[in-house]
């Protein structure tokens, strides 16, 4: 039987997690956005991208169409045109609508100050042993609020950020511009660049 490509589309957008339960897949909710297997456990299906992937095969892909032909007829001796034509059959009987995939956003970090660790031990130890920063310029980084620890130890450049922001906020002004005033909190292990120690110089002077 041949396929228009409008079917074919259909059900390569068709819901897996629809689709799933009217081919007897059972799956499991696992997280927010996310279900397993319970025949395979390594089955995973996430629905806001209407994907899946079976990580002890290292296969998987996205819709309904992808779904039956490497995880339901994967036990099948089939070549690639009978696998497809059968995956096809079985997912155009299912019926199934079109998934609504969307995407998830994230909520930017907010540091609540509260957070700051009065005391400063695990950063300066991470900053000079790891980083190789000199143990004089963080202490003396730290006295003037530049740099924090949390209650974690992480390292926070607290007021490196306030001052960039400060000072943009100050062109901005200059030039007409109304900026809203937001506090954020860069945390060492997100930062891709080291903080050079005459970079760091240049801050306190």
């Amino acid at each position: 039987m041949k396929y228009t490509d409008k079917q074919v589309k259909k059900a390569e957008k068709g819901d897996i997690l629809e689709f799933a339960d009217k081919a007897g897949v059972e799956l499991v909710h696992t997280g927010h956005n996310e279900y397993k297997g319970v025949e395979h456990d390594s089955l995973v299906v996430t629905p806001s991208r209407n994907a899946w992937f079976w990580n002890s095969r290292n296969v998987g892909g996205i819709g309904a169409l992808s779904f039956a032909k490497e995880y339901l007829l994967s036990e099948e001796n089939l070549d690639k045109k009978e696998r497809f034509l059968k995956a096809m059959d079985i997912v155009t009987k299912a019926g199934i609508n079109e998934a609504e995939t969307k995407e998830i956003k994230r909520e930017p970090f907010k540091f609540n100050p509260k957070e700051i660790d009065k005391r400063f031990n695990k950063a300066p130890a991470y900053l000079i042993q790891k980083r190789g920063l000199n143990k004089n310029l963080i202490q003396e980084l730290h006295a003037q609020g530049i740099i924090e620890q949390d209650k974690f130890g992480n390292a926070l450049f607290y007021g490196v950020i306030q001052r960039q922001k400060k000072l943009k906020a100050q062109q901005n002004k200059e030039h007409g511009l109304i900026m809203k005033n937001s506090v954020n909190v860069v945390r060492l292990n997100e930062l891709s660049l080291t903080l050079h120690t005459d970079m760091a110089l240049a801050l306190i002077q």
